[in-house]
């Protein structure tokens, strides 16, 4: 949107006094504003102006956007309100303070690690998965508009409204490295769409990178039709190859060879998940059960020990045999001298 589409600070859209603007993209500008019903902040996303505006148009509008509305779920941003005035479509939403997954890939540009990459992609799949069960499709699915508060929680933003959604992507707003194929030629929003999209979310995770990237939008959607997607274990080795099946059967190119639901993608990784850890804990258990054979070994050689004799440096308390103490101290001394000399003497044939 140009600068002279901007909403100035203390202009008013609907009930919403502007205070500043957060952002601006091709299709749309997001302003911190204030809303008579809220004591905090709220987020104000002013959509293109030149969005089609007939009574069709407006009347799916409304009933889609209430859908968005209707959404509850602690991954998904709290809409309040969607709405036309003076000509613009309008969101009106949380404010949310924090980062976004975008700088949170920007910062690890290998990949995320791997404790980070699960706990913050299963909970943007659970997002998914509800918004599903829902009748509600996202179509937008990328890191700039996953937001991390400032307990790392991922929201999921910026869901599109179905009736806008082929202007939206003809007005190229529409990155196409998160273009599913389909997508990119027909236009559709459906389940497999939001699944290979979380395909790429979980690639560009896992590996700092996007799967396909051709430097511009045509060459871009190629990619997508007709090339595989480069192996994610050859950008980040150490990457677990049981989080790769599952990017890759996401981003298999015929919709019905992707998982047939967001939820079954993350029981998929859950499970791979479990089984990890299954496999670190008997590992484990075999490591602990070879200290404690090894402890045994160490408690019945001590035990032998202690049936032994003790032995220490004074040896004035040793009960010796009689007999051994009846011995003259002179015989002693003989045979010390016997056996000396019995020494030199062989000492002297050996010369």
């Amino acid at each position: 949107m140009s600068e002279k589409r901007m909403l100035r600070p203390g202009s008013m859209l609907g009930r919403n006094r502007v205070e500043s603007l957060v952002g601006s993209r091709q299709n749309a500008e997001v302003y911190r504003a204030r809303h008579p019903d809220f004591k905090q902040d709220i987020a104000l996303k002013v959509l293109n102006p030149n969005i089609p505006q007939n009574d069709a148009i407006i009347a799916r509008f409304r009933q889609e956007a209430q859908a968005i509305v209707n959404l509850k779920h602690p991954n998904i941003i709290r809409m309040h309100e969607f709405d036309l005035s003076g000509g613009l479509y309008y969101q009106v939403m949380e404010f949310i303070e924090g980062s976004s997954l975008r700088d949170l890939i920007s910062a690890h540009p290998t990949g995320v690690a791997r404790e980070d990459l699960l706990r913050i992609f299963n909970q943007i799949a659970s997002a998914i998965a509800y918004s599903h069960e829902q009748q509600v499709m996202h179509g937008n699915i990328k890191p700039d508009n996953v937001l991390l508060d400032a307990n790392l929680r991922p929201v999921l933003t910026d869901f599109r409204v179905p009736c806008l959604s082929q202007f939206m992507q003809a007005q190229a707003g529409d990155n196409p490295a998160y273009l599913a194929p389909e997508q990119a030629t027909q236009g559709t929003l459906d389940i497999p769409v939001d699944i290979y999209q979380l395909g790429i979310l979980l690639y560009e995770m896992a590996t700092g990178e996007v799967p396909f990237d051709a430097g511009n939008r045509t060459a871009t959607i190629n990619q997508h039709l007709s090339q595989p997607p480069r192996p994610p274990s050859e950008l980040n080795v150490n990457l677990d190859p049981r989080i790769e099946r599952v990017i890759l059967k996401a981003l298999n190119k015929k919709p019905a060879d992707r998982y047939a639901s967001a939820r079954e993608m993350l029981g998929d990784i859950e499970r791979q998940e479990a089984t990890s850890l299954y496999e670190t804990v008997s590992l484990n258990r075999k490591a602990a059960e070879e200290v404690r054979k090894r402890r045994s070994e160490i408690v019945r050689f001590e035990q032998s020990r202690a049936d032994l004799p003790a032995f220490d440096d004074d040896v004035s308390g040793l009960a010796l045999p009689d007999a051994a103490r009846e011995i003259p101290l002179a015989v002693i001394i003989a045979g010390i001298i016997v056996l000396v000399a019995i020494i030199i003497t062989v000492i002297l044939l050996m010369l």
